[in-house]
């Protein structure tokens, strides 16, 4: 879906603005979990307009959700391992692009409705991990830059 790409690509700069005035943690767990519904809404969707509208959705959702990741890692990694942390953070975008073609086809051999569903789940327990996974406070807010105490040696992120 072209119009996703072009509302993401449109977007990300305001989701970096809502990050910085609401927190890139927030932020974070509301674009995934605006992710994992309109992946369900594509999986469940009684015709064409109502998928594109859960596309776009998803784009919209995946373009904050990459901004906000980045912000994060730029705001709270110290910076002797940033470039670490920033650089293995593609590293599920690859796993995904290697595995979720033979996924995807296996899962729509059962059901199309599986593979949207599937990402669905994945949003979802991405949604969660953020919760869990993010100290409060890391990239709150504008007005909170980050200092030497919010910084997170590479050696300890999970």
């Amino acid at each position: 879906f072209g119009a996703s790409a072009l509302v993401g690509a449109l977007l990300s700069p305001i989701a970096g603005f809502f990050g910085d005035r609401f927190g890139f943690k927030r932020v974070l767990v509301g674009s995934t979990l605006l992710g994992a519904l309109s992946l369900a809404g594509m999986a469940l969707a009684p015709s064409t307009e109502v998928l594109t509208v859960a596309a776009i959705a998803f784009g919209m959702g995946s373009a904050a959700s990459s901004s906000m990741v980045f912000a994060l890692l730029a705001t709270t990694v110290a910076e002797d391992s940033r470039s670490t942390a920033l650089n293995l953070s593609y590293v599920p975008l690859y796993v995904a692009g290697l595995t979720g073609g033979t996924l995807g086809a296996l899962l729509a051999r059962l059901n199309l409705s599986l593979v949207p569903l599937t990402g669905a789940v994945f949003a979802l327990t991405a949604s969660l991990v953020a919760l869990r996974a993010i100290r409060p406070g890391a990239g709150a807010t504008s007005e909170t830059p980050p200092s030497a105490n919010t910084e997170v040696p590479i050696a300890s992120i999970p």
